[in-house]
């Protein structure tokens, strides 16, 4: 359609467009403009023009798509539409955010089938610089006001009025939850990944700057989900026998000794935080450790939300609460749960659509499970965290940006690594429309 000069300048607009759909979802500034999540959108239509003028058939449906993207854009538009036939608009306008944090797979596929890698690389560098600005300035004012994070909603005039000064909240912490997770894989497999010491540096600054910020940003379930991740990296993982028979050494101290290890670790941890959520619970989990009880199960603030989702599913598991019109009280949405992205699609749509959710959410780590042995840890642990994530809490774009895009991007320069290609089995598409673009284009 375009000759290769005009190409490579569409090409430059749509990477341009793509990093500042990044940048709106990622830097707390912009979360305080009037109708932030309708602005977000204008980007990513750009973007969407951009891609459709070099390559509509990327876009056709009924053409040689993978399935998975055939299945993203019916569950977007039919989890958009529904709701607004049935008078229930504030569902669609939900499931519009949602569609934007799938939307990043998009863009990581569509310069990834074409050739444009060179512009996915550009686009996460480019946003580095925000997300460590915005980390440092949290983690200061964490140190003062540990319920900072916390008090950050998705909507308000406080809300906007924190965001706007830089800090970040629940989406920004969950999404450096994932950016550790990726760090800590290359710290573990910096060998294999062949990196100099001064990049081992610097990411383990990077590493340790990120996640100071989620500890003290007293979101438990983040702290859970790292510690989880982290353990399946270290177990999953291709080892020498030196390396095997220490972490053989260290559970065998950890039966031995595991009780008072936990107590030094967490007491340190409690004494460090001040205050907050997250001192609260490890004070609730040395009493069960104790034996003493503690105030309540750790997800017993959840189970009744949880069990609310549960039960509305039940109550019409085929179409879902969406056949009817939501009922209201005091202003608030009632009937489900709405603390949970994968039991609320159960509840809200029934079984069917629950089920594309799940597709939709597992599938680009599931095909990627047997593309590397040494990057199948790194995909079970994303894929697990990933899952008790979209269960147990809501999400948001920023979140999508950090599993759907920074995490491909990262897991394909990892596999094009010259000593990796021998063993590189993955099935994931390479360039399906056509001979692959050779131009560098940003």
């Amino acid at each position: 359609m375009f000759n290769k000069e005009l190409k490579i300048s569409v090409q430059s607009f749509a990477t341009l467009f793509a990093f500042l759909f990044v940048l709106m979802n990622i830097f707390p500034p912009f979360k305080s403009i009037p109708g932030y999540n309708f602005v977000t959108l204008l980007p990513l239509l750009l973007w969407v023009a951009c891609a459709f003028l070099q390559n509509p058939a990327f876009f056709t449906i009924f053409s040689k798509n993978p399935l998975h993207r055939q299945v993203v854009i019916f569950f977007a538009a039919y989890t958009i539409l529904i709701p607004y036939l049935f008078g229930n608009g504030i569902i669609g306008n939900r499931y519009l955010v949602f569609a934007q944090l799938l939307s990043f797979y998009f863009i990581y596929q569509y310069n990834r089938y074409y050739g444009y890698e060179r512009s996915s690389f550009r686009i996460v560098m480019w946003s580095l610089p925000f997300v460590l600005i915005t980390s440092i300035i949290t983690f200061y004012s964490l140190r003062t006001n540990p319920w900072l994070a916390r008090s950050i909603k998705s909507s308000g005039e406080y809300s906007a009025q924190v965001q706007s000064q830089g800090f970040g909240g629940y989406e920004f912490i969950y999404f450096l939850v994932f950016i550790c997770i990726l760090i800590l894989f290359i710290a573990l497999n910096r060998g294999f990944i062949s990196l100099s010491r001064t990049k081992q540096l610097f990411f383990g600054i990077i590493l340790l700057q990120l996640f100071s910020t989620v500890l003290y940003a007293n979101f438990f379930t983040a702290l859970v989900l790292f510690f989880i991740a982290a353990t399946i990296l270290i177990l999953i993982r291709k080892s020498t026998m030196g390396v095997k028979l220490t972490w053989i050494f260290m559970a065998i101290l950890l039966l031995i000794q595991g009780k008072a290890l936990f107590f030094m670790i967490s007491n340190w941890l409690i004494a460090n935080l001040n205050a907050g959520r997250t001192a609260e619970r490890l004070i609730e989990i040395q009493l069960k450790v104790l034996g003493t009880g503690g105030q309540e199960s750790l997800l017993s603030e959840r189970a009744p939300v949880f069990q609310a989702s549960i039960d509305a599913f039940l109550d019409n598991p085929v179409f879902g609460m969406m056949t009817t019109q939501l009922s209201y009280d005091g202003g608030f949405l009632t009937g489900f749960g709405q603390h949970s992205q994968i039991l609320d699609t159960f509840a809200l749509y029934g079984f069917a659509i629950g089920l594309v959710n799940l597709y939709i959410i597992s599938q680009p780590f599931l095909t990627r499970m047997k593309s590397h042995p040494y990057l199948f840890g790194l995909n079970v642990a994303m894929l697990i965290s990933v899952l008790i994530l979209f269960t147990s809490n809501n999400v948001t774009p920023s979140i999508g940006y950090a599993i759907f895009f920074i995490y491909p991007v990262i897991y394909d320069l990892i596999l094009d690594l010259p000593e990796n290609k021998e063993v590189n089995k993955t099935k994931v598409p390479t360039r399906p429309y056509g001979h692959r673009v050779k131009e560098t284009a940003s």
